[in-house]
């Protein structure tokens, strides 16, 4: 299966020790699924796919950016979303991905009421099933999609998780995030986090998280 990620955004100095989006996603379908091939979409640099056809399964990537932003590269990023959306393409939206579908597809993003959302979070699915996965960011769904369904949620982030037909599929934390990177993600932003966000985003890393088990479950659900 070839796996196209349409990667949203670049991480900046020192954060870019750790590679960039598509590494991280790499690494992490390694280790569910290996058989997947990633291949990596530059749009932010006008690198965009010329067909939906050219990949089995589209990833769109987290960014710093937000999908209310003034980018030249963003509405055609956005007219491709939509062309996966009314061909049935499969796709998976994280974090910026996520919110991006919501928008396209006639959903509401804003920035979260309760400011920056970050650490690692307990998520509850529609069957009671729990998740704990990283998470940072400040906007967030408020409004799904007509005809979407809700798959995740937590106190701090209500639409956390949401599914179109049996096409797209998305997930507000990020699954591909490693501890280590979220260390130096947090003390990066610790400025726009504050002080008490900073440290609780930080004591929140000694808990285990379950990327793994979520992966396989955004895996399951594009193969059908």
């Amino acid at each position: 299966m070839k796996l196209g990620v349409l990667q949203a955004g670049r991480l900046s100095p020192p954060l870019d020790a750790f590679g960039d989006y598509t590494d991280m996603f790499r690494d992490l379908f390694r280790r569910v699924a290996p058989e997947i091939e990633v291949h990596r979409y530059e749009v932010t640099l006008g690198e965009h796919p010329d067909d939906p056809r050219d990949c089995d399964l589209w990833l769109i990537s987290g960014s710093a950016h937000g999908v209310h932003d003034d980018l030249d590269w963003l509405p055609r990023l956005e007219d491709f979303v939509s062309r996966l959306h009314t061909d049935r393409h499969r796709t998976i939206g994280v974090c910026f991905g996520h919110q991006l579908i919501a928008k396209v597809c006639g959903g509401e993003v804003t920035r979260a009421r309760g400011g920056w959302c970050a650490g690692a979070i307990s998520y509850s699915g529609m069957q009671g099933e729990k998740a704990r996965l990283i998470a940072s960011h400040q906007d967030q769904v408020v409004r799904m999609p007509d005809g979407a369904a809700l798959i995740l949620r937590a106190e701090s982030c209500p639409i956390a998780g949401f599914t179109i037909g049996r096409h797209m599929i998305t997930v507000q934390a990020h699954p591909e995030f490693k501890t280590d990177f979220a260390r130096a993600l947090y003390a990066f932003r610790r400025e726009k986090l504050g002080e008490q966000g900073y440290r609780h985003a930080m004591d929140s890393l000694a808990h285990a998280t379950s990327e793994l088990n979520m992966t396989r479950q955004l895996l399951d659900f594009v193969h059908g």
